[in-house]
């Protein structure tokens, strides 16, 4: 055996392999690097939140995050118009929502 496998082999081994053909450039920016130790600060943070909010019943687990995207809730509306009362279809899903402050300024 003469060995020319093995280095093959070692060429693309390393740190570096899983990076994407120029990404090299950025692995030492200093910016790259702000980026990358606040998104382990978050992810650590999500982690520890819930972690700390599964040990509460789902009650207080809403109160604490919130209520997850496709949740069904009853919601009590008082003072309606006279119009939804007449119109309004059960068979047909009344949805509620909100936008986020950044989608609020995209005009839809």
């Amino acid at each position: 055996d003469d060995g020319e496998g093995e280095e093959a082999a070692d060429v693309g081994g390393g740190a570096t392999s899983a990076l994407k053909p120029g990404q090299e450039l950025f692995e030492e920016d200093p910016f790259i690097i702000e980026v990358r130790k606040k998104q382990a600060e978050l992810r650590q943070r999500n982690k520890a939140f819930t972690q700390e909010a599964s040990k509460h019943d789902e009650a207080r687990r809403a109160a604490l995050q919130g209520f997850c995207p496709g949740t069904y809730v009853r919601v009590l509306l008082h003072r309606v118009p006279c119009e939804f009362v007449r119109y309004f279809n059960p068979r047909f899903p009344l949805l509620l929502g909100g936008l986020l402050p950044g989608e609020e300024r995209l005009g839809v």
